[in-house]
């Protein structure tokens, strides 16, 4: 028998009991019939929805992304909850934000550090598949059966998405240089930086000359029944900084939906809790919040 991709994560994210979202979000994955073994492997011709979501485990865990697709995309209309979730996982695992990565960086809790790991993880990002993980994320709004897993693509979409745009930040190279985000960390704090627009910005803490990510004031949310603004947003060629805050702030919203305590939630919740649309009008406070936080080496 071959051992589910989804049974690793679980059993990786058990270690830190004290994580009430590791209990929902294996609960909702169960619900949606993730089992730890494809008992139907060795089938050529697969029939039947149970028959199809095992083949394309099968071929997931063997990396044939092409061969998973294909499998889920003949589910019935009755799996249309399953089909959703595991095709954005699929997307997600393809552009490198595998289920394995996100626990091994986030499974202890999370924060800046925690989505700086998988944004090195991920790296190098691109325009391509920050569009990719988007898509993924949209899944979730085909999910109407089962909220607990509707809130857990969109949580763990968002974080992919909101580390991938770091990762096009690094580029190359083998990790993330606060050099990249500000002009001088060693100088750059949000107690100088942080005046939200009551004073020059901060030298300091301003945008590097050779960073990717830009500047971009313009507020936009992710909105699985409203996308018009972040289907425009995110199709910019560069990443911005109002990508990123989207993002987190869509993570903050789907780690709230889904109800977490725990290290978890003060972790990665406490961290997209500090960025929003009022602090992305202050340029040099919303990257002296991200390396003070601690994304960046």
């Amino acid at each position: 028998m071959t051992f589910s991709f989804y049974g690793r994560a679980r059993k990786t994210f058990s270690r830190t009991p004290t994580s009430s979202l590791g209990a929902i979000a294996w609960s909702a994955a169960a619900l949606a019939a993730l089992s730890g073994c494809n008992v139907f492997s060795a089938l050529d011709s697969p029939s039947g929805d149970a028959q199809l979501i095992s083949a394309a485990r099968a071929c997931f865990d063997q990396g044939d992304f092409a061969c998973a697709r294909d499998n889920y995309s003949k589910l019935s209309d009755s799996s249309v909850d399953i089909r959703a979730s595991e095709e954005a996982f699929l997307a997600l695992a393809e552009n490198g934000a595998t289920m394995a990565a996100f626990m091994e960086t986030f499974g202890s809790g999370g924060g800046g550090s925690a989505l700086n790991d998988l944004a090195v993880k991920m790296a190098p990002g691109s325009k391509t598949k920050r569009l990719a993980i988007y898509e993924a994320y949209k899944k979730a709004a085909s999910i109407t059966g089962n909220d607990g897993l509707k809130n857990l693509v969109r949580f763990v979409a968002t974080t992919a998405l909101s580390a991938e745009i770091l990762a096009e930040e690094i580029g190359n190279s083998a990790q993330l240089l606060k050099t990249r985000l500000v002009t001088t960390p060693a100088s750059c704090t949000t107690t100088t930086a942080c005046d939200l627009g009551g004073g020059a910005p901060l030298a300091a803490c301003g945008k590097p000359g050779s960073a990717v990510i830009e500047d971009n004031t313009t507020a936009f949310t992710l909105e699985l029944s409203n996308p018009a603004a972040a289907d425009s947003a995110l199709a910019a060629t560069a990443p911005t900084t109002a990508m990123l805050n989207a993002g987190l702030k869509e993570m903050s919203q789907a780690l709230q939906d889904l109800g977490s305590g725990g290290s978890f939630s003060s972790g990665a919740g406490g961290f997209s809790n500090e960025f929003g649309d009022r602090i992305l009008t202050d340029t040099d406070c919303f990257r002296a919040t991200l390396i003070e936080l601690g994304v960046g080496e």
